[in-house]
């Protein structure tokens, strides 16, 4: 069965900047997100975002470059269509660094 990944990336920080754009280790949390959600075998990646401000839009340019195609969407339906009917779903809340290991024993539970 397909697994599928939706990460959220709508919240604004303090300083009205989306909370996907915060700096983490030279990049940025949404590409941090989805490199995990890849790693982990998750396709397609969609992004659930109301506006792509030029600063996201370099961010899937930078993870396209490394082979991680990102899909953006504006809304819940938009998204849904994105995935196979009876995929499997990981959905990323905003703002969510996810570890690697629960990530693989999430999908070693999903797969027994």
């Amino acid at each position: 069965m397909a697994l599928g990944a939706l990460i959220g990336a709508y919240q604004e920080d303090d300083s009205g900047g989306l909370r996907a754009l915060l700096p983490l280790a030279g990049r940025t949390l949404v590409e941090f997100q989805a490199r995990c959600l890849a790693a982990s075998g998750a396709a397609p990646l969609v992004v659930l975002v109301e506006r792509v401000p030029p600063a996201l839009n370099e961010a899937f340019d930078r993870l396209r470059t490394e082979g991680i195609s990102v899909i953006a969407v504006s809304d819940g339906g938009e998204a849904a269509s994105r995935f196979e009917g009876g995929s499997d779903l990981i959905i990323l809340a905003e703002g969510i660094l996810p570890d690697m290991g629960d990530l693989e024993r999430l999908l070693e539970e999903g797969r027994s």
